[in-house]
Formats: structure tokens, C-alpha cells, sequence
């Protein structure tokens, strides 16, 4: 990993997981979303409010390591006012960067993708940089499929 890559990755890491964006419970919200890796002990909820196909007030609560709680601030910091198609290509959009299997040239979507791209140095990581955008992902396809069905 270079210098630059590594200072990246330690800034943005360790500024979302010091002070992540909308961190707290929100029990007044219409979904709850789980992620949770019983493997290396990452769980969190997300709270999120969905009004005329648009995600409102989202927020994140629990435990994890750095890179899973930093991650998460992103995903919450990303997509919160997005509408779901918007969110769910910034959903797309980082795990296509992630996924690095063909090392295919990659686009940065923001500024923030660059430095979770350093897992790939710590291949055990991938999961904790990840499960969060999946499980959002989950769920908007989910909302899609309501949304279509009930046309």
C-alpha cells in the first residue's frame, strides 16, 4: 500500500469511526435494517425513514470494529436524502469498487471509496468494509420489488 493510500485510509477511517455521521438509535423510524457478521462480531441497525421514495432520517447504532463503523458512517452519510435509485447506485457503486476480483480500472464514485479500497491489503477486512452497503442494498432491492408489485 503507498504513503498516500495509507494516509487516506487512516484519516477517513478513523474520522467516521471517532465521529460518525447520524450514530444513535431512532425508534420513531418505518425499517429497521439488520447487519450482522457473528464471525468477527460486527452489528449494527439501521434506522431509516422512507418518504415519497426517498430515504429520510437515516441512522446507525452498534458495535463493531473501526473500519465497519467508519464504513457505516459513509453508507448513512451517502444516502441519507437520496432518493432509492440514487441509493441504491451508491450502494452498487462502492461494492463494484471494492470488488476488485478483476482488476478492472476503477471510478471514484466520492472521495471516501479510495481509502476502503486499502482492504483489499487486509483481505479478512472485506467483510467489515461491506456487510453494511449489503444489507442496505438488500433492502432497497426489497423496496423496489414493493414498489413495483404494488402498481
Amino acid at each position: 500500500m503507498n504513503e498516500r493510500l495509507k494516509a487516506l485510509y487512516k484519516e477517513v477511517i478513523l474520522q467516521h469511526s471517532k465521529e460518525p455521521f447520524h450514530f444513535g438509535k431512532k425508534e420513531d423510524c418505518d425499517h429497521v435494517i439488520v447487519a450482522n457478521n457473528p464471525v468477527c462480531g460486527d452489528n449494527y441497525k439501521f434506522y431509516v425513514n422512507a418518504e415519497k421514495q426517498t430515504l429520510k432520517d437515516v441512522y446507525f447504532h452498534g458495535f463493531g470494529c473501526a473500519i465497519s463503523k467508519a464504513s457505516n458512517a459513509v453508507l448513512v452519510q451517502l444516502i441519507s436524502d437520496q432518493d432509492l435509485k440514487k441509493a441504491y447506485a451508491t450502494c452498487c457503486a462502492f461494492l463494484d469498487y471494492l470488488d476488485n476480483r478483476n482488476n478492472a480500472p476503477k471510478t471514484v464514485t466520492d472521495p471516501a471509496f479510495e481509502a476502503f479500497s486499502a482492504v483489499h491489503e487486509f483481505p479478512s477486512r472485506m467483510d467489515c468494509a461491506t456487510l453494511g452497503w449489503r444489507e442496505v442494498k438488500k433492502f432497497l432491492e426489497n423496496m423496489k420489488e414493493v414498489r413495483y408489485s404494488a402498481q
